[in-house]
């Protein structure tokens, strides 16, 4: 669908999105990458996600998608923010959960940016940040809006789990 798009045959609006994340600035962010993709043939855009009906696990799907699309040209993959987690240290008392696609990809010794998504209110997109993943906020973030939906240790330090976390607010 996104090559459609950049070649004028289908429009963002096109694009069947989850509910889950959709949302109004979710879908701009696509239109900008794409534009972006159009003036820099260095960036490879691809957008993935295995369905619910796989057979498989899904995150072991996305990347083996993920491995046979790799270039030399950077690849930005767009995937929902669990997926970009590189490491998750889940609580002992559960079932040992299998990793999500960064870390699945990090562990085959691909080189892996990690930079999850946060929007403090997802009526508007006027203003991003780059939080690194060393500032005393990356953590908090991270834990509110990731860790909280899992059951595993929120952790103090972010560094070896993101690189980067992008910050949506209204101005």
């Amino acid at each position: 669908m996104l090559d459609e798009i950049k070649q004028g045959k289908a429009t963002v609006a096109d694009i069947e999105i989850t509910s889950v994340i959709d949302h109004p600035p979710f879908r701009v962010l696509l239109k900008d990458l794409i534009e972006m993709q159009n003036h820099h043939d260095c960036l490879k855009l691809i957008a993935i996600d295995a369905g619910l009906e796989l057979k498989t696990n899904r995150d072991e799907w996305m990347a083996i998608q993920l491995t046979d699309k790799v270039s030399q040209a950077p690849l930005l993959a767009l995937l929902g923010n669990l997926h970009t987690l590189k490491k998750v240290d889940w609580n002992p008392a559960i079932i040992k959960k299998e990793p999500y696609v960064a870390e699945i990809l990090a562990a085959r010794g691909f080189n892996i940016k990690s930079y999850p998504q946060v929007w403090r209110d997802r009526a508007c997109n006027s203003k991003t940040r780059l939080i690194s993943a060393d500032e005393p906020d990356a953590s908090k973030l991270l834990n509110t809006n990731l860790f909280a939906l899992l059951n595993a240790s929120k952790p103090e330090t972010v560094t070896d789990i993101i690189d980067d976390i992008v910050l949506w607010e209204c101005s």
